[in-house]
């Protein structure tokens, strides 16, 4: 048995290596047009975004996920990980956050208002969130305010969003643009 499973491993680690080129950001691919990836860097922002959006400018954490930050903070860090110095946000802290969520033609479709449009925080564990905050918000510190522009793979893909009432609210396939203010930290409680 151990002499056929080394074939089947490779088969697989081979199929998951043509799928990672089939959904990358940098040109080549092998899925229909429709399921192609839209890539930060190829699409017009709308210029009623302030301060402008300069992808340029703005640090890559990984391919199709852009940060830049407004104002770094001095509080505690969000990391995935313990480390022995600082108290830390880990995976499971609940993490207290402003944001604003806009698609890429400035239309906003998102943020932490309630329904009588006072802007106020809100509370979540980082692990629960999407791929692009949690690894976009890593090392930013409380006080801290960031943007984000996220390719579809670092938000919600191929899948559109919908409200209640069944209404699109992020089509399928979008850029995303965060503005994240980390308001505080609260440890797990194990």
């Amino acid at each position: 048995m151990a002499v056929h499973a080394a074939p089947r491993r490779l088969a697989l680690l081979g199929a998951l290596a043509l799928a990672a080129v089939g959904c990358s950001l940098d040109g080549g691919t092998e899925l229909p047009e429709e399921q192609q990836v839209t890539n930060p860097r190829n699409i017009t922002y709308a210029q009623s975004f302030v301060p402008e959006i300069a992808l340029n400018s703005m640090r890559v954490v990984d391919s199709g996920l852009f940060v830049q930050d407004f104002t770094v903070g001095i509080g505690d860090s969000v990391v995935r990980r313990d480390t022995v110095r600082s108290v830390i946000a880990t995976e499971e802290s609940q993490l207290n956050v402003n944001y604003r969520l806009w698609l890429p033609n400035g239309a906003q479709v998102d943020s932490s208002r309630d329904g009588n449009g006072r802007f106020g925080p809100v509370q979540f564990a980082l692990a629960r969130t999407i791929r692009g905050w949690q690894r976009g918000l890593q090392g930013m510190r409380v006080g801290g305010r960031r943007r984000l522009v996220l390719s579809p793979l670092w938000g919600y893909g191929f899948a559109p969003q919908r409200n209640e009432q069944g209404q699109v609210l992020i089509p399928a396939n979008s850029v995303l643009v965060f503005d994240v203010t980390l308001n505080g930290i609260s440890r797990a409680t194990p």
